[in-house]
């Protein structure tokens, strides 16, 4: 039987590694070169090494003392580069250690000068506003002619979180009075003097019957600014004002909720009673009726400065254009603890009709009378009042100083300090 023939395959012999083929020679050097440490803690010393961050100091600049400086006449040496400390090399060689994102911004490198800086930017363009819009604190936007503000209102700074909370009521006001009706009377009474006194320089029409009715539902003794300028409408008419700040007793065939009611309710009766009068704000001080958007009869005038209270010290007049003929005596008498006038952009024939009133007598008090003229006056129109206010303020100051009175100043022009204005 023949036997089976196997073939026989010649096995390959793998060829000895490089580094073996080498000549001693050469795996001497090649060992001495990697230093003959493989460790982890060797390779990630010379990673470190090499990194980028490793660079060597940058040479000393000589300096020279600031004492030497002076005398020496020699320039400052310039300040030390900053250093940019590098931990390491991040996944992807980003480096670690910084704060991504970009440089900080010089105001925060340096608080003190920028804040110095920022300060002294706010109180020049304050200023430059307050002698371009005569008004202290808020910015007249969208009035043909400046608002006539009051002494004594407090100053809001345009940064702070309060000025834009106002203005953003005062751009929305029809808003709130339907939406917020119940809780804007329960603001304090300095947030609803300044409220009043941005919504008459960002609305167009001014506060309403309504917008007052909301924020002042009760008596409030804390209220002593009433700033109602570019008010006066026909929605909100001065006999309708009269009313509001003055309204009518309460009628008999009311019930009150409790018998506690009851008896506060007598109470304040007898009180009022007793004074004559009851009035919303027994305290009110300072009152505006500036830049009425119609002509309002000097009747209305007489009636309404009659049933005010008797407390009105600061009166704006600005912008009326009707005059009280025969009845200024009336008037001098309905305000006599008035100290400061506001009669700017009035017609001339007013400023005639002031000569007549009782400076020696009701009037004696008054301190200041302001008769500018801003907006968008014809000059001859203007010329003419400031002829008539020229001859206001001779006739004043003769009557005082023959009868001995006290100093009333009399402001009409623009170049005129401030400090003359205010009491």
């Amino acid at each position: 039987m023949a036997k089976k023939h196997k073939p026989k395959f010649p096995k390959p012999t793998p060829d000895a590694h490089s580094y073996f083929k080498k000549s001693p020679a050469e795996a001497s050097s090649a060992a001495g070169g990697r230093g003959g440490d493989t460790s982890v803690n060797s390779i990630l010393a010379k990673l470190r090494s090499g990194a980028p961050g490793n660079l060597k100091p940058l040479p000393a600049t000589p300096s020279v003392p600031p004492v030497l400086q002076e005398l020496l006449g020699a320039e400052p040496s310039p300040p030390p580069p900053a250093r940019r400390v590098i931990i390491g090399a991040g996944v992807g060689g980003r480096m670690r250690g910084r704060i991504p994102g970009p440089p900080p911004p010089a105001s925060w490198l340096h608080p003190e000068r920028q804040g110095d800086d920022d300060q002294e930017a706010i109180q020049g363009s304050e200023q430059q506003q307050q002698l371009k819009n005569g008004r202290e604190g808020i910015r007249v936007l969208g009035v043909q002619h400046p608002l006539s503000y009051l002494p004594g209102m407090a100053t809001v700074n345009d940064r702070q979180l309060l000025h834009y909370a106002l203005k953003a009521m005062a751009l929305r006001w029809e808003e709130h009075v339907v939406y917020d009706q119940h809780w804007l009377q329960y603001l304090p009474p300095n947030v609803k003097t300044l409220l009043l006194s941005y919504i008459a320089t960002y609305t167009p029409a001014g506060v309403t019957l309504a917008g007052l009715k909301v924020l002042f539902k009760a008596q409030d003794e804390d209220i002593t600014t009433l700033d109602l300028s570019r008010s006066l409408s026909s929605e909100l008419t001065l006999p309708r004002l009269a009313h509001f700040i003055r309204p009518n007793k309460r009628s008999r065939a009311e019930i009150s909720a409790s018998w506690e009611d009851e008896l506060d309710d007598a109470q304040n009766h007898e009180n009022s009673a007793g004074k004559g009068y009851a009035v919303l704000f027994p305290s009110l001080t300072h009152l505006s009726l500036a830049h009425p958007a119609l002509q309002v009869s000097p009747r209305q005038l007489l009636a309404f400065t009659a049933s005010i209270p008797p407390t009105i010290t600061h009166l704006s007049l600005a912008g009326w254009a009707c005059h009280a003929p025969d009845g200024m005596r009336r008037l001098v008498r309905n305000l006599l603890g008035l100290k400061w006038l506001d009669v700017s952009n009035c017609h001339w024939l007013l400023y005639e009709q002031l000569k007549d009133a009782e400076w020696c007598g009701p009037w004696r008090n008054v301190e200041t009378v302001v008769a500018r003229q801003n907006g968008d006056v014809l000059p001859i129109i203007k010329s003419k009042r400031y002829e008539k206010v020229r001859e206001l303020k001779r006739v004043i100051r003769e009557l005082r100083h023959e009868r001995g009175g006290k100093w009333c100043n009399v402001v009409f022009d623009e170049d005129k300090d401030k400090e003359n204005i205010s009491l």
